[in-house]
């Protein structure tokens, strides 16, 4: 039968016979896309299976279905996108944005909407960033930008607290910030040592091999210390679990809104 096929239709249709294929076999009611709008039999795989992910109950952490097979969005990148859409006016007001370390499903959309400035920032050469800086040494003035994003950057960070400063510096006064990290939903107080160095002790410890500690909820309070007015947004609760698993999205995840003081 293959072979017929092959014989009977160009190259080009066979490709599309086999996108058709594809998508058809993973199409389903069961889940849905915010981010391409797919419906979807399930979700795919991800996340690392370190048990201090469970242990103490890392949100959003462990190995889990959270990836869609079409655009390769994840839990945590829908979730921000929801909130960006839903709370804020970033998609709908031309302004000054900061993006750090690009999710580049969320990346590609904000660079369309011509934005006075919209600078996409790493440490390190990545995908999608356009300005290499230290966060705890930006190379912005001050006051630059109406709004940042820095979503599961502050875990990888030694001195977290010089970077919630210096972005606290960058945005304008009444400015907001989405400063999402990974939270254990156990834990009493932060957990750090800097005597865990090498990538298989942190994998061990923190639960991946480039992160220096695992945050809990005092988390806000380091953030508030450093200057930032912080408000917790419960989406999720707010839409109800069964929702919330019905797009894909990582129960227990909030979101942390940093703004600064006008």
């Amino acid at each position: 039968m293959k072979g017929v096929i092959k014989k009977a239709l160009p190259g080009g249709a066979r490709t599309m016979l086999r996108q058709f294929q594809w998508r058809a076999g993973r199409f389903g009611l069961k889940h849905r896309c915010l981010m391409c709008g797919a419906w979807l039999k399930d979700f795919e795989p991800r996340g690392a299976t370190a048990a201090v992910l469970a242990d103490l109950q890392i949100t959003p952490g462990g190995y889990r279905r959270v990836t869609c097979p079409h655009c390769h969005s994840y839990d945590r990148e829908r979730l921000l996108y929801l909130f960006l859409r839903d709370r804020t006016d970033i998609f709908t007001k031309r302004q000054k944005v900061l993006h750090f370390s690009p999710e580049l499903c969320i990346a590609e959309r904000l660079a369309e909407l011509g934005h006075q400035v919209y600078a996409t920032v790493d440490l390190f050469p990545m995908p999608g960033v356009a300005v290499l800086s230290d966060i705890c040494r930006l190379s912005f003035r001050t006051d630059a930008f109406d709004c940042l994003i820095c979503c599961h950057v502050l875990e990888h960070i030694i001195e977290d607290r010089a970077a919630m400063t210096e972005l606290l510096r960058v945005v304008k006064p009444g400015g907001w910030a989405v400063l999402q990290v990974p939270v254990s939903l156990k834990l009493d107080a932060t957990f750090e040592d800097p005597a865990v160095t090498t990538d298989e002790d942190r994998m061990r410890v923190f639960g991946q091999g480039d992160h220096v500690r695992i945050y809990a909820m005092d988390y806000i309070d380091r953030l508030r210390e450093s200057g930032w007015q912080v408000e917790i947004v419960d989406l999720i609760a707010e839409m109800g679990h069964a929702k919330a698993r019905k797009l894909g999205l990582f129960i227990g995840e909030r979101i942390f809104l940093g703004r600064k003081p006008a």
